[in-house]
């Protein structure tokens, strides 16, 4: 079978008698090159750029077959490419197509033609908002090229805006100790002259404290509000929230800074701590005058009437001898000037007090102090009245326009001048006090101070008391002599008695007692006897200056007419015995000259030989 120059399927039939046998057949073209198939290529190049094409050949039934020779070739201005398709791309940016072409079979290759990729734009892929003085960050940056994709940058150089801190060559920022605000920190590509920049705020941040005042002297129990200011890392005020108080032994200080010094130590250490920032204050407690001591300090034993100096000694804290100020003094039983001369009562007896008072605070500084009390009340009351009036907040407001406006002027206001940025009013809000809240905390201070205030005037007004003790003894005031009245006979004895009554008619012992008697004889126990002379005697007790006095009437002895009697029956001679006569001649006998006070003996005579 030879097949014939059309393309067609056919059949061959074999055929015996009448058995036929049917043979399919198609009848093909011959192959022949049909299309020309890009086996390398690409769709990019930049300037300059090579790139080695390759094709190959496929008849009209898919299969593989020989291209023959490829020619080459490229549209105008868009490089150069040889005969085995190495293509060198031109320096025009654009669209182009090469050519290849085996016989009358063509394949063209769109290619695009653009300029080399370079850095066009700097990124810095790492920052942070904010800092801290002395923290430290490290920067990274990346490179675009023209066609948005990541390129090398080259060399970098870092900067910082002046003040801001220090940044080396490889991106590590350090903040500086004295850096706040905004700063900007810049990467620059040196062969392209490329930057970017990344903006960093360094915070406001409490560095130290200073306490207001530093030194102080106090009273012990005065009342006493210390104040704490913080510092930034620039020596600005920065707001402090919550402040630990705290002092050594010899003294108490509460959450708001009040302190009260005590009595036992001259000097205490107040410390103030916000952050784990501490600064000290030092509190001098000056010797107040604490106890008086008065002299003589033994019991005194007095007589009415009797004097005596008193002298106040002032102790401070410590024990040593201080000043006491004006001395009041008081006392029972008598009476006492205020040099401390104290004159027992004309009727006192038994135990008394001298008593000398010092107040701290005079009476006119009292009224002073009550009277500022009463302006501090009386202003708060019209603030917090007009306030509650206005249903507003306008006070508070006004005071923080004014006080804003004071922040944001003059040396703040330069040196927000000289950084690179300027700061917004949100920052610098942010920057600045919370001045609402601090004008609200300070007003609860004031009103905290004026409670205090009150209290430290009761305090003030406390008297400081010493006394010792006065015995008025008792003295004999009055004598009564007992019997007061008598009659005797001469030659009568009686012994006579006397009381003795103090100062209040309370009976008491006279002690030694001295008699006298203007007639007769008495000796030191009050025994008397009287003389031969009649009439009134009187006798006398004496005690010092004190006597009392009895009156003894003397008697004769009555005559004694015996009656006459008569014997009977014989008469008898009657006589009458003058009894008068014959005692004038025994009381002649009896001489005051004979008698004293040793002849007189109470076994020789007493009442009963009357």
């Amino acid at each position: 079978f030879v097949a014939g120059s059309e393309a067609d399927k056919f059949e061959i039939i074999a055929s015996a008698g009448s058995i036929v046998r049917l043979i399919p057949i198609t009848i093909i073209a011959p192959r022949k090159l049909d299309k020309l198939i890009i086996t390398s290529s690409i769709e990019q190049l930049v300037f300059g750029q090579s790139f080695q094409f390759q094709v190959k050949g496929q008849d009209q039934y898919g299969n593989n077959i020989q291209t023959g020779a490829i020619i080459w070739s490229v549209s105008n201005r868009g490089g150069t490419i040889d005969q085995n398709g190495n293509f060198v791309a031109g320096k025009e940016a654009d669209e182009f197509e090469i050519i290849a072409s085996a016989g009358s079979i063509l394949r063209v290759i769109p290619i695009t033609i653009i300029e080399p990729p370079r850095l066009t734009e700097l990124i810095i892929t790492s920052s942070i908002p904010q800092l801290e003085f002395g923290q430290s960050f490290q920067f990274e940056v990346k490179g675009l090229d023209q066609y948005g994709d990541n390129i090398q940058t080259g060399a970098i150089i870092w900067s910082v805006s002046s003040g801001g801190g220090t940044i080396d060559q490889n991106g590590n920022f350090v903040a500086g100790n004295n850096a706040k605000g905004k700063f900007r920190v810049t990467a620059t590509a040196t062969e392209y002259n490329i930057s970017a920049f990344a903006d960093i705020t360094v915070v406001s941040v409490l560095r130290y404290l200073s306490i207001f005042p530093n030194e102080v002297a106090l009273k012990p129990e005065e009342n006493f509000t210390f104040d704490v200011i913080g510092f930034d890392q620039q020596d600005e005020p920065i707001q402090i929230n919550q402040v630990y108080w705290q002092c050594t032994q010899g003294g108490r200080i509460n959450g708001n800074g009040i302190f009260i010094g005590g009595y036992e130590k001259r000097e205490v250490t107040v410390n103030a701590t916000v952050q784990g920032i501490r600064q000290s204050a030092t509190v001098t407690l000056l010797p107040v005058l604490t106890r008086l001591e008065i002299y003589p300090q033994k019991v005194v034993k007095l007589k009415p009437d009797e004097c005596q100096k008193f002298t106040a000694v002032g102790l401070d804290q410590y024990g040593n001898r201080i000043d006491t100020g004006k001395i009041s003094w008081e006392a029972t039983g008598g009476k006492i000037d205020q040099n401390g001369n104290f004159t027992a009562a004309h009727n006192a007896k038994g135990k008394f007090k001298v008593r000398a008072n010092v107040t701290e605070i005079s009476d006119s500084g009292v009224r002073a102090k009550l009277l500022i009390l009463g302006i501090y009340m009386r202003l708060l009351y019209r603030v917090f009245s007009f306030v509650d009036f206005t249903q507003s907040n306008f006070i508070l407001k006004s005071a923080v326009e004014i006080i804003k406006t004071n922040f944001t002027t003059g040396e703040k206001t330069e040196k927000a001048e000289n950084t690179e940025t300027d700061l917004t009013n949100e920052e610098t809000e942010s920057l600045d006090f919370d001045i609402e809240a601090w004008l609200q905390k300070n007003i609860f201070k004031i009103v905290a101070r004026i409670l205090d205030l009150v209290g430290q005037l009761f305090i003030n007004a406390a008297k400081i008391s010493a006394y010792v003790e006065v015995i008025v003894v008792p003295v004999l005031r009055r004598l009564e002599i007992s019997p007061n009245e008598a009659q005797l006979n001469p030659n009568q004895n009686l012994t006579f008695s006397a009381k003795g009554f103090d100062q209040q008619g309370v009976l008491m012992s006279p002690g030694n007692i001295i008699w006298r008697a203007t007639s007769g004889k008495i000796n030191s126990d009050g025994k008397f006897i009287t003389g031969k002379s009649i009439g009134q005697v009187k006798i006398t007790a004496i005690v010092g200056e004190i006597y009392d006095s009895a009156f003894i009437n003397v008697v004769g002895y009555q005559k004694l007419t015996l009656p006459r009697l008569t014997l009977l029956p014989n008469p008898i001679l009657t006589e009458t015995v003058d009894r008068d006569d014959e005692q004038d001649d025994d009381n002649n006998d009896l001489d005051d000259n004979d008698l004293d006070d040793n002849d007189l003996d109470d076994n020789d005579l007493d009442n009963d030989d009357l």
